[in-house]
This record gives structure tokens, sequence and C-alpha cells, in this order.
């Protein structure tokens, strides 16, 4: 193998799967500290800590399997090493960003939690976008989505709204916290990356 070729080749996708997975992390710091309510897969696995009496950890880990297992199925020309980098490193991000801004974070205004609860939507958004854009694979949830899009020609934003939607849902049901801006993380995601990917990733 010619390593400098690849490393010429592939530097570009390593520093934006790290980029991408440090601000998805960082955006989901911001879910937590706004306290306006979890996205909808955090719904989900929090209900499943409800009935199967298990870990919040032990949840988002199994959710991250069956995902990657359901993208080999049925989107599997979507997903890539970065998909799998990003599934399971955003965790180490969530647990730095905690670290190093939890206690500035904590105790504010419901001003400024709005604020970092919007932040926490446009980074989020954004991590996903900057995956597609290296064509090395998708967030594996947002495979899923963009899969079925292309499959069934309904818009990318409407499939995210209804996938959301559902796991949000399912997470009510199952006896998870939601709030009001689970809500609009369920209706509002998939629009705004819908929307940075068309001005992001705009084809040259």
């Amino acid at each position: 193998m010619d390593w400098k070729a690849w490393v010429k080749k592939m530097w570009k996708p390593i520093i934006g799967v790290i980029v991408s997975t440090a601000i998805l992390g960082l955006g989901v710091v911001c879910f937590i500290y706004a306290k306006l309510g979890g996205d909808s897969l955090t719904a989900f696995e929090e209900g499943l800590t409800h009935v199967f009496g298990i870990r919040m950890g032990v949840a988002s880990f199994a959710c991250g399997v069956i995902i990657i297992i359901i993208d080999l199925l049925i989107a599997r020309d979507k997903i890539g090493w970065t998909s799998i980098v990003n599934n399971f490193a955003t965790g180490y991000f969530i647990n730095l960003f905690e670290n190093m801004f939890g206690s500035f974070l904590t105790g504010r205004s419901l001003i400024f939690r709005i604020i970092i609860f919007a932040c926490g939507m446009v980074l989020i958004a954004l991590s996903l976008v900057i995956l597609i854009r290296y064509q090395q694979g998708m967030n594996p949830m947002d495979a899923i989505a963009w899969k079925i899009s292309e499959t069934k020609k309904v818009q990318y934003k409407y499939v995210r709204i209804v996938m959301d939607a559902t796991l949000l849902l399912l997470g009510f049901v199952m006896g998870a916290t939601i709030g009001v801006g689970s809500v609009v993380a369920a209706f509002g995601l998939g629009p705004l990356v819908s929307f940075m990917n068309n001005l992001i990733n705009k084809p040259e």
C-alpha cells in the first residue's frame, strides 16, 4: 500500500470525522444543560432503561449496534468507517465537554438555556452535514433517513421528522422525560440538516 497516497487522500475525511464527532458531542452537551428536553434518540434510550431496567450507557450502546445492523441491511452504501467512529466515539466528547463546560452551563436563566438549546440544534445539524460532505459514511441514523428518502422519493426532512417523532413517542410511552425542546428537535432537526446541507454541500 502506498501510505503517502492514502494519507493524502484520507487526511481530510479523518479530520472531518473528528471535528464532526466533537461538534456532535458539544451539541448533545448543550441539549443536556438546556434542560428543555433531550433529542428523540436519547428519549427512546431513556425509555428502554425504564422498560428493561438497564443503564443509559447500555441502552445507548445497544441502540447504536441495532442502528448499525439496520444500516447494513438497508443502507449499506450510506455508511462507512466514519459512521462507526461517529456512532461510538461521541460519548467520549460528551464526557470531555461536560467536564470542560458543565459547571459554566449549570444553573443558568431560561433565556440562556434557550440560546444554548438553539446552539445545540445547529451544532448537531452541522455535525451530520460534515459527514455527508466527505462521503466516507454518514451518521448511522441519518444514513437510514437518507436511504429511505432516495428509495421512496420523499424529501429527507420529512423522513427525518417521521423517524424522530416516532422515537420520541415511543420513548414517552416507555416513561422517558421529554420537554418542549424534545418536540422542537423532533420536528426541526430534519429541516435544519436539509437546509445546512444545501448551503454547505452545494454541487461544485
